[in-house]
């Protein structure tokens, strides 16, 4: 097998995990709304358990990223006990919503909390390993590797969700939870054979406190932070409500309204 053969079957492997998380991502943020819904028309309810994707997302990478920072590499390098711990989070979360469903706000709300730690925990690891990893030419490549398919995921997603979310919801997010762990081998393998994430050196002790004001006081790492902040307020009301718009006012079924 050729260098070249080589680096394109390494980079498939890398990002198939995106894959997994991607399909975890959009079944919850897309179809959560709608098991919801069925237990009572709320609006303001839904939107409250919702927050906790933003929640998650906001404080676990911060968290996960400064803890991997600080760890030892180990045997297994500084990031990937996070992506491990992640995919099993965010699969058990994800068959906790399937039994869950039909139950109540809180059971929905605090299973969707844990996939979304899960997911948060396994992606914020993984794209970390393209800066400490990847070299500087292969960098854009890996990047674009990992958001297709994500993309790729969010497919499955609508696919699963359209089929299955009338008929069997627990069926879909049981079947979400074995697209995440089958899709996350591949990558957990590679970046074990390979040892990545054990090579950069390892960060001072120091607060998530100081690493994010750190952040903040960096020209160019500070603009990109507001203008995240911007975007996630922006668009923050779609993923929860847009399906129940679809279904009710266009009159599409679930699968289309995905």
């Amino acid at each position: 097998m050729s260098r070249r053969e080589w680096q394109a079957g390494a980079l498939l492997a890398f990002s198939v995990a995106a894959v997994g998380a991607g399909t975890a991502r959009a079944l919850t943020t897309t179809y959560l709304p709608v098991l919801l819904e069925r237990i009572e028309d709320a609006p303001t309810l839904i939107g409250a358990v919702m927050t906790v994707n933003a929640a998650a997302g906001f404080g676990v990478p911060l968290a996960v990223g400064v803890w991997s920072d600080r760890r030892h590499a180990g045997g297994l390098g500084r990031r990937l006990p996070f992506m491990v711990g992640g995919t099993v989070l965010g699969a058990g979360g994800l068959v906790a919503v399937g039994l869950g469903s039909g139950s109540s706000y809180v059971a929905l709300g605090l299973a969707a909390a844990v996939v979304y730690v899960g997911l948060n925990a396994l992606t914020t690891a993984h794209r970390a390993l393209i800066a400490e990893d990847v070299t500087d030419d292969r960098r854009p490549a890996a990047t674009s590797a990992q958001e297709l398919a994500a993309a790729l995921g969010a497919g499955a997603a609508v696919a699963i969700g359209g089929a299955l979310i009338d008929p069997a919801p627990g069926l879909a997010f049981a079947l979400a939870a074995g697209v995440l762990i089958a899709a996350s081998l591949p990558t957990l393998f590679l970046v074990r054979r390979l040892g990545l994430g054990a090579r950069a050196a390892r960060r001072p002790s120091g607060r998530i406190r100081d690493s994010l004001m750190g952040a903040l006081r960096t020209p160019g790492a500070r603009e990109v932070l507001l203008s995240q902040t911007l975007w996630v307020f922006a668009y923050a009301a779609l993923p929860a409500f847009f399906v129940l718009y679809a279904e009710r006012e266009l009159e599409l079924g679930l699968g289309a309204a995905g």
